[in-house]
């Protein structure tokens, strides 16, 4: 992403740590031609943000590699709930793992990843825009998360700060089947709500 892209998501970045959790840890990653964890597990929100202005826009991308390796330390907080936000273009020229390697990674894991693609005017009409967005749509959906394109400075933080609300108002359901077995192969759960709160599986 070039460097009015970058500022923009520093901007956006500083409202959602304002709107998360004071016990929320975070990691950084940032990605170039390879992906490097700049902060590792930290309630501080004020280094990340400090960490952030170090990062600088050059050489190819690896955003594949930074979703795995993203995924692989969230896994390792503290918190049951965990959550991945992604700030790209969607762009990707560099990795060695490829887009099905990280779905599946995600597909297993319990994380729920947010995108948030910074893009201008000619990435959404060009083709190279268009599969960056792709990308991005396919990792949110496919861990209950979603993808986001602000178009304005106002949308970005009104983006970040209903992430930031999302995320901290959230709960999970979990069951264990009657016929059980760790198998790995996955089953469709279907939830209806009542309007007394009863939930039934």
């Amino acid at each position: 992403m070039d460097g009015d892209k970058i500022l923009k998501a520093k901007n956006a970045l500083s409202r959602f740590i304002a709107t998360s959790h004071p016990s929320d840890e975070y990691f950084l990653i940032a990605f170039n031609n390879r992906a490097q964890l700049l902060l590792d597990r930290t309630r501080d929100g004020d280094a990340v943000l400090q960490k952030l202005t170090l990062v600088k826009p050059k050489n190819d991308t690896a955003l594949c590699d930074a979703v795995y390796l993203g995924v692989e330390r969230v896994t390792r907080g503290s918190h049951n709930k965990r959550a991945l936000l992604i700030i790209s273009d969607g762009q990707d020229n560099a990795s060695r793992y490829n887009f099905g390697e990280v779905r599946r990674l995600l597909r297993e894991s319990d994380v729920v990843a947010y995108s948030v693609g910074i893009m201008n005017g000619k990435d959404s009409s060009s083709a190279t825009g268009m599969q960056g967005q792709a990308f991005l749509d396919e990792i949110s959906s496919v861990t209950g998360g979603k993808a986001f394109y602000p178009q304005t400075d106002v949308e970005m933080d009104e983006i970040f700060e209903r992430i930031a609300l999302e995320l901290r108002n959230q709960y999970t359901i979990g069951y264990i089947p009657k016929d059980f077995q760790p198998d790995g192969k996955w089953r469709k759960v279907k939830l209806r709500s009542n309007p007394r709160g009863v939930y039934r599986v």
